[in-house]
């Protein structure tokens, strides 16, 4: 046969079994009959000529047209299994055309028993039933099958995965063949209404890292539409891993308080966690104080932020600066460290914003009246949290395996499965990060200082105390009064304390200042030092016994049906909970949402997301086509031969037409008439800026800004001529090798030697290329802004200053030739570190980059996305004749 079907492939012919014999036990001629698929009537309960599209009616067909073809095939020896088979035409005419292709053909298309498997396995993969079908073209280019076959092919998996099982009792047995430990309760219709499932290594992990749970309820996840509660934690290595699961009928103080019992009896022989973080779910919070009275409960700071923007941004109307500055100045409060600083802060912001009674009101009533315990830092810093703030990791957690679900129509047993593989990942990703740590040493920490502590803690507590480390050499006998926090909440020694090691003795860090914690790699808890003394239910089951005798016969059989649910999981008479039907109201006609994606909450309506610009979706390396079509030439972008051939840098940005107009974010109201050159800065970043200034345009606006921003006045313009021209002779070999020739850097030397008035167009500032000059003459974070390109410059040669001391300054480019001076918001975010300090930078300039400043310019990469450069250079793409674009220098 199968030789039979591979002919009649090629040919473009389907052919299937028509009847058969294997001999009848010899006493009759094994036979096979085959025939075309399109051979025979159509038996069924349609008729010909009726109109089957009716409401809920599927629209059919059928290929049968009783076509004659007909072969048959006999064995010659009826008595030999192994004797050749004979195959004659009854019939070899066809009633119609032969197929062009096989494919829409569902016998053609069937799938053999290893593509079976294939898809079996692809299945238990999590692999989406597309993808599925593409990895079968690819492994068989002649396979046929389609999408239909594939979907059908799942459908017969599950249910035989099932075994006549109903979806709870194939639940309970799939959690006890993973060893998990599960708990449930009914209603008095046996219908199970909460199930909480956790697993023996989610417990251990949970007592070798009890530090903080983060709990947090999502819903829009199964076909019931229960809520799902997920319990996470976090290793050392600053992986999360989930602890618990459960299901809940509501969420409500009895519901959770159930979930968090179960939890507590789960984990007798670990540790209550020190720290709790939930968001303001009342029921939650209420359940946690019961159930972990010790616990230190933390209120999630993102979403009060968000409260605060859903029900106070109404407030201010009129003036959008105001309510930003409302929000910085409520972010900046919580933060504060001491309470007299707490108590300060707080009168100045009721001051400041005295005709915003009802914003006050709400803040104070709602959240820092009853919550500021549990929210500001004077108080959180108490505990140990290690910087755990916000409900983000189970956040994160939700996501991932909400990626996984897809949809919201799935059973209890479809997100166990999900669940199951999330849990295996996670734990392979902290084994992974296990040995990383133990065995891989970054070059940052081969120093003397970290000789003791590598290997020995995790690569993230490494990273955290670099930190300390760095403002540990920027100390001054002045600053060794001790007031910090990181000791407490993050068990790690503290600037002040690594003082002594790092700078006075120069000697390795030792272990013991590095709180348990951090050394712990393991995903054993660590073992006691006592007797364990194994428990047995040998008494248990005596009294189970003695209770089941003298019960009643209903009594017997309610406790040997609890009995059997642990013993016998699959003969369970649970069932599942009837799905949740909406009965308020006139019925929706739209058809029922299925999508496992959130409904937006109420601060979304308030402050929706804003749109992409289709203007600014442009890449930097279109930049000089654009320049191209708008009449510019090459020449235009003053460029600047380097030492290797064929590749130049865009020093300037004079006389360039702006590529990135405004996206369609308007200017704040409150911004209107205050700030001339508000408009020139990208919109998403306009909130950080505190003021504009602007200053004369007599060609030495540039050295202008500097002076102001420097507090000189701009009138000085010619002090900052002076110091940039000191500058760049004292280090004239630094920026020669930074400019690969000594063109670029006279060049620079001509341009601020001049102080004619007005100033020529020569000797014009040039940004990005005297963005270094500036920052090492000054010794400041000089932050550049432009439409079409945003850079941070760093000193090159100075040793760092302490962050209090730390001067950060801003200028922009605006009307196509003109500079100001920008007043920045504090730690607002910057643009990415200009490439060439990477390469230049003395090695004790390093301290200037600290590691919270990644953060920084992650959250501008954030804020502007791809709209604009954000490097020194990039590629110059020229235009041929043709109108062909090919890329001609690559930078």
């Amino acid at each position: 046969m199968a030789w039979v079907r591979e002919v009649c492939k090629r040919i473009g012919m389907v052919l299937m079994i028509g009847g058969s014999s294997d001999g009848d036990r010899g006493r009759r001629t094994p036979y096979v009959i085959v025939r075309c698929e399109r051979g025979g009537h159509y038996v069924g309960k349609k008729v010909p000529g009726e109109d089957d599209q009716r409401p809920g009616k599927r629209s059919t067909g059928s290929k049968k047209c009783n076509c004659p073809f007909k072969l048959k095939g006999t064995r010659e020896h009826k008595d030999d299994e192994k004797a050749e088979w004979k195959l004659d035409v009854s019939c070899g005419i066809h009633n119609h055309n032969l197929f062009e292709n096989l494919h829409g053909h569902s016998y053609a298309g069937r799938l053999s028993k290893e593509d079976v498997s294939f898809v079996h396995t692809m299945k238990k993969a999590m692999v989406k039933p597309r993808a599925i079908l593409r990895a079968l073209k690819q492994k068989d280019p002649s396979n046929v099958t389609g999408m239909k076959t594939v979907y059908n092919t799942i459908s017969k998996l599950n249910f035989s995965e099932l075994d006549g099982r109903s979806q709870l009792q194939s639940l309970f047995v799939k959690l006890k063949e993973d060893e998990y430990l599960s708990y449930h309760r009914s209603n008095e219709l046996n219908a199970i209404t909460d199930l909480f499932w956790i697993h023996p290594k989610c417990i251990k992990l949970a007592q070798s890292y009890p530090y903080v749970f983060v709990i947090d309820c999502t819903y829009k996840t199964n076909r019931y539409g229960l809520p799902f509660l997920e319990i996470v934690g976090f290793t050392c290595t600053n992986k999360t891993f989930s602890i618990a699961f459960a299901y809940l009928d509501h969420e409500k103080t009895e519901n959770f308080e159930w979930a968090l019992r179960c939890l507590k009896e789960a984990m007798t022989s670990c540790p209550r966690p020190n720290c709790i973080v939930t968001d303001r779910d009342l029921g939650l919070m209420k359940a946690v104080a019961n159930v972990y009275p010790s616990s230190h409960h933390l209120l999630c700071r993102w979403h009060v932020n968000k409260n605060i923007v859903a029900n106070c941004k109404k407030l201010f109307p009129k003036d959008i600066t105001k309510w930003k500055q409302f929000q910085s100045s409520f972010s900046a409060l919580i933060e504060r460290n001491t309470i007299e600083e707490f108590n300060e802060d707080w009168e100045d912001l009721k001051r400041t914003f005295i005709g915003y009674l009802p914003a006050i009101e709400y803040v104070a009533n709602s959240w820092l009246d009853p919550y500021k315990e549990r929210l500001v830092s004077v108080w959180t810093n108490k505990y140990t949290h290690f910087g755990t703030y916000t409900s983000n990791r189970v956040e994160g957690a939700h996501g991932r395996m909400k990626r996984d679900v897809r949809n919201s129509t799935g059973t209890f047993v479809d997100l166990y499965t999900k669940v199951h593989n999330q849990i295996v990942e996670q734990h392979n990703d902290i084994k992974a990060s296990f040995e990383v740590s133990k065995n891989t040493y970054e070059h940052t920490f081969k120093k003397l200082i970290y000789n003791e502590l590598r290997g020995s803690i995790s690569k993230y507590a490494l990273q955290l105390l670099k930190v300390e480390v760095d403002n540990a050499k920027l100390l001054q006998p002045s600053d060794m009064g001790c007031s910090c926090a990181i000791q407490t909440t993050h068990s790690l020694p503290c600037r002040h304390e690594l003082h002594e090691y790092v700078v006075v003795n120069k000697c390795p860090i030792p272990l013991e200042l590095i709180g348990s914690y951090w050394k712990h790699m393991s995903m054993e808890p660590v073992a006691t030092t006592g007797q364990v003394i194994l428990p047995t239910i040998d008494e248990e089951l005596s009294e189970y016994q003695k209770l089941f005798e003298c019960a009643d016969l209903d009594a017997k059989t309610r406790l040997r049906n609890h009995l059997r649910h642990f013993t016998h999981p699959e003969k369970t008479n649970l069932t599942e909970p009837s799905e949740k039907v909406v009965s308020k109201g006139r019925p929706a006609k739209s058809r029922k949402d299925k999508s496992s994606t959130r409904d937006k909450s109420h601060f979304e309506y308030v402050e929706p997301k804003k749109k992409k610009s289709k203007q600014a979706s442009c890449s930097p390396k279109l930049i000089p086509v654009l320049m191209r079509l708008r009449g510019h030439s090459n020449d235009s972008f003053n460029t600047i031969p380097t030492q290797e051939s064929g590749k130049s840098t865009i020093p300037t940005q004079e006389s360039v037409k702006p590529l990135f107009e405004d996206a369609d974010v308007g200017l704040p109201p409150g911004l209107i008439g205050k700030n001339k050159y508000i408009d020139t800065i990208h919109p998403r970043f306009r909130m950080h800026v505190r003021e504009i200034i602007n200053v004369g345009s007599d060609g030495h606006c540039g050295f202008r800004a500097v002076a102001s921003m420097m507090g000189f006045g701009e009138d000085e313009w010619g002090r900052v001529r002076d110091d940039m021209l000191r500058e760049l002779t004292s280090n004239f070999s630094t920026y020669t090798t930074m400019h690969r020739g000594e063109e670029t850097v006279r060049s620079m030397q001509a341009i601020v030697s001049n102080w004619d008035v007005p100033a020529t167009r020569d000797h014009w500032m040039s940004l990005p290329n005297m963005g270094h000059v500036i920052a090492s003459t000054y010794n400041i974070v000089l932050v550049y802004l432009s439409k079409y390109q945003c850079l941070t410059f760093l000193p090159l040669s100075s040793d760092p200053k302490l962050f209090s001391e730390r001067q950060e300054h801003g200028m922009a480019f605006v009307d196509n030739c003109h500079f100001v001076h920008v007043v920045l918001n504090k730690n607002c975010p910057i643009p990415p570190i200009a490439d060439y300090w990477y390469r230049c930078h003395d090695p004790k300039a390093d301290g200037w980059k600290p590691a919270e400043m990644d953060g920084r310019i992650t959250a501008f990469r954030e804020l502007i996305g791809q709209n604009v450069a954000t490097r020194e250079s990039f590629e110059i793409i020229t235009i041929s004749d043709n109108g062909d674009s090919s890329p001609n220098i690559n930078m």
